[in-house]
């Protein structure tokens, strides 16, 4: 339910709302409207990028609060989109940003959800160093390997839709209750943790009616679906498609997974030894990955993206390109299978340069590079020293501005100066979420595992003369991971011994971005955790989330962002959580969004053929109910929320409320 917010005075709570958004957020003459604002429009001074300014901030913002794709509950439109990708939408004036794979930057209509233009960025012709026939002939390699890896995806997709059809025909035809698994069904047909026919993409009359037509189907009609479901199975086992997890196939990889040995069979030298030199990856973190990540850029009057394959460009808002450059990383010996992953950290800007991440080649170093944003000149590039080497989608970069302090803080290890990319400190946190920035201060929050080492910093940047400096304020490190000897090295170095936290085992973190409120950190990743920034130290909640209604949609997997009085976060099973600013840890609702492609799909709406037209023509990945569906983070414009899955963008609102333009985008750059 929508939670109940009363009126004081006998006047409606809508109108003192209204007047207290226009008091709160600067209508005034001397002021500009904040994040969020139905009139906020990004300028150089106020870029819009990830979590808006990188604070996760929306103050301006009054989304609703409860919506449902199945029923289109509060779903002003949704598009489905052209391709795959988990980067987050950015809004600009009436246009909204994304990207799909392999490097395209879409741009929609914020109003009802039309793609306006859409842009491709290939590499050939740069890599080829203007050489035609050696950029023809690069060209033809990519689409040769591309080519069998969309076979690939085709065939194990088949298969999966088809078990699920077969499995709901047989238990309508003998009376028995479909029983649906955890998840969804595997690339091999495996009913369980799979990816493909989620339970939770069509309502009960939905299910009923699918089921009621499937029953209907005649005997000659099930025989067909048999045949084509055993060649298929034949098929995938003599071409050895998605032998480990469903998302690896042996065409994207050299090696097997977790293993330094080479397959026997080698259809993929070509990408090896010819494409990955060339900074043409295509390789997935488990197939979900890709190379469209990084999040978009925008000052108002352009647009930046960052993709997997080396290239940064830059366009303007109606869909010309300014410049594209590619940086290819040299002096590596060997590259591994997470390549692309490596190019997922977005771009922020800074004044009149675009800072990026370029990701290393099998985790042997990132490098921080600082472009002209007029003209893609390269400014200045400093390697990252230490900690995993990827530009990993959990760590990114951010600004400090404050009281004549100009600094970026990596979220892998490092803090550098904004005008030259010299080091203020180093030997940091290793893979962590995004920096969160206060004012002077950074806090670096890693999580656990995967996702880090368990140890977080607090740092307070400060002047020295014409330099800046940084000081540890606490530190907290575990003792039993895979780093502590050299975490406890530094950090004692560092800190005070009296600001030290030791933990024993399971150290709590956040592998996503938190946010910074009524001076508590927010922890991005789990609603029971706040920190105290003074100490570094766990503030009890007032009452802990209710687990079974927090589980159910998974663990937050986008970043977290305050809009409004609420706080929003997309898991990983195509939920949204939201919660109250008062106590974090309260969740008001866990909202459903999911695959428009799925929806279709199970409600029999799109024959498979075409889908498996769609995968192969555009090399689609129909990859849809685990963790992996949602890695992407809100976006909030007014009293609406822009949000993507894989392959669906939403914008969540009441559709009945008429659409405000920024008055900006009205009489501005477009």
């Amino acid at each position: 339910m929508q939670p109940r917010r009363p009126s004081r005075n006998g006047l409606p709570f809508r109108v003192l709302a209204a007047v207290a958004i226009l008091a709160a957020c600067g209508r005034a003459d001397d002021a500009e409207p904040p994040y969020g604002h139905p009139d906020f429009y990004p300028t150089p001074e106020r870029p819009a990028g990830l979590q808006g300014d990188g604070s996760g901030h929306f103050p301006g913002a009054r989304p609703v609060t409860e919506w449902d794709f199945r029923t289109g509950k509060n779903i002003v439109w949704r598009t489905m989109l052209p391709n795959w990708g988990y980067s987050s939408p950015i809004v600009v004036g009436d246009k909204v940003f994304v990207t799909t794979d392999w490097n395209r930057l879409l741009c929609l209509d914020a109003r009802d959800g039309r793609i306006l233009w859409q842009r491709d960025n290939w590499t050939f012709d740069l890599v080829a160093d203007g050489d035609r026939d050696k950029a023809a002939a690069l060209r033809k390699a990519w689409d040769g390997l591309v080519n069998e890896h969309s076979k690939a995806w085709a065939c194990c997709w088949e298969i999966a839709y088809l078990t699920w059809k077969l499995d709901v025909i047989r238990a309508a035809k003998t009376g028995q209750e479909f029983k649906w698994p955890s998840r969804g069904y595997g690339h091999s047909g495996e009913g369980h943790g799979g990816n493909n026919m989620a339970r939770d993409h069509l309502t009960d009359a939905e299910l009923k009616q699918v089921t009621a037509r499937l029953k209907a189907l005649g005997d000659e009609e099930v025989a067909a679906i048999e045949r084509r479901l055993a060649e298929l199975a034949k098929l995938r086992e003599e071409k050895r498609w998605a032998p480990h997890v469903s998302g690896y196939v042996p065409t994207l990889s050299p090696y097997e997974r977790g293993k330094e040995k080479e397959l026997a069979d080698k259809p993929w030298e070509v990408y090896h030894k010819v494409l990955i030199p060339r900074g043409l990856f295509t390789d997935m973190w488990n197939g979900w990955l890709g190379t469209s990540f990084a999040t978009p850029v925008s000052d108002g009057e352009h647009v930046w993206a960052l993709f997997g394959q080396c290239q940064v460009v830059c366009y303007d808002l109606d869909g010309r390109r300014k410049w594209i450059k590619v940086h290819l990383e040299s002096g590596r010996k060997r590259v591994g299978w997470r390549t692309a992953q490596n190019f997922s950290a977005s771009p922020i800007l800074a004044d009149e340069k675009l800072i990026t991440i370029f990701g290393g080649q099998d985790k042997t170093g990132s490098t921080v590079r600082a472009f002209d944003k007029r003209t893609g000149e390269l400014l200045w590039a400093r390697e990252v020293t230490r900690g995993h080497g990827e530009g990993h989608p959990f760590w990114q970069v951010r600004r400090v501005l404050y009281d004549g302090i100009d600094a970026l803080v990596v979220g892998n290890s490092m803090v550098l100066a904004t005008a030259d990319g010299s080091v203020i400190i180093e030997g940091l946190v290793s893979l962590v979420a995004p920096p969160l920035v206060h004012e002077d201060r950074v806090f670096l929050i890693s999580g656990n595992g995967e996702c880090g080492n368990g140890v977080r910093y607090g740092l307070k940047l400060y002047r020295d003369g014409p330099a800046v400096k940084a000081r540890v304020l606490w530190g907290a490190m575990p003792s039993n991971t895979r780093t502590a000897d050299s975490d406890q090295e530094h950090i004692r170095k560092n800190a005070p011994a009296e600001r030290i936290i030791a933990y024993q085992g399971e150290v709590p973190g956040s592998s996503v971005g938190c946010c910074y409120h009524d001076g508590r950190i927010l922890c991005g990743g789990n609603p029971a955790l706040v920190f105290d920034p003074d100490t570094g130290k766990e503030i009890p909640p007032a009452e802990p989330p209710k687990r079974s209604r927090w589980r159910r949609v998974g663990q937050p997997r986008g970043h977290l962002i305050r809009a409004g009085d609420y706080l929003f976060s997309q898991t990983g099973y195509c939920g949204v959580i939201v919660r109250a600013l008062g106590d974090p840890a309260n969740i008001l609702a866990v909202n459903d969004i999911g695959s428009e492609w799925q929806r279709r799909l199970q409600l029999l709406q799109m024959p498979p053929d075409e889908m498996a037209r769609v995968i192969l023509d555009r090399h689609f990945m129909p990859y849809y109910s685990n963790w992996s569906m949602m890695q992407s983070t809100p976006y909030a414009q007014g009293e609406r929320l822009y949000m993507r899955t894989r392959d669906t963008l939403y914008c969540v609102g009441d559709p009945a409320r008429p659409y405000h333009s920024p008055s900006r985008a009205r009489a501005g750059p477009q």
